[in-house]
């Protein structure tokens, strides 16, 4: 027996069949089915796909490369610029107005922030002023930080 295994005469570990992306690509394009509507051609494509892959055995046996072939061009492109660029203008013409209130509420938002803020340190930087104290966050009354009320020359 151990001349059969350095002579590699044992048994033999079977390689899953593997299919290469190529193949899936191929297999998708044979059974997509032309038509206007695009989500028919997607549809149709997809279950070519899958088919090929189930044949394989699942996803892990399906060999994909680094760089993926995209297909330049699918069906007509003229007519599909219309509407395209006609979606893209009214988009563009709503998210300038939408951008523009968005702008304005933030602006208003971060304006009253900014006025709390500055209440805030004000009341601060008074009761400073008035020897009332800074209070420190252990002690809310009683024992902080205060100024001594005399004044030195």
């Amino acid at each position: 027996m151990g001349a059969k295994s350095k002579l590699s005469m044992g048994i033999k570990k079977k390689k899953p069949k593997t299919v290469t992306l190529r193949k899936v690509i191929e297999e998708a394009k044979r059974s997509m089915i032309p038509s206007n509507d695009a989500g028919v051609a997607i549809r149709s494509a997809l279950k070519g796909a899958q088919a090929t892959v189930k044949r394989a055995d699942g996803k892990r046996n399906v060999r994909a490369p680094r760089i993926l072939p995209v297909p330049s061009k699918v069906g007509g492109f003229l007519p599909f610029l219309v509407p395209v660029f006609a979606g893209l203008s009214a988009a563009g013409a709503l998210a300038g107005g939408a951008a523009g209130i968005a702008k304005a509420v933030n602006d208003a938002n971060s304006n009253k922030e900014q006025l709390k803020e500055s209440q805030r340190h004000n009341e601060t930087m008074e009761a400073i002023a008035l020897c009332k104290g800074l209070y420190l966050k252990p002690y809310k009354k009683g024992l902080g930080l205060h100024l001594k009320s005399k004044n030195l020359k």
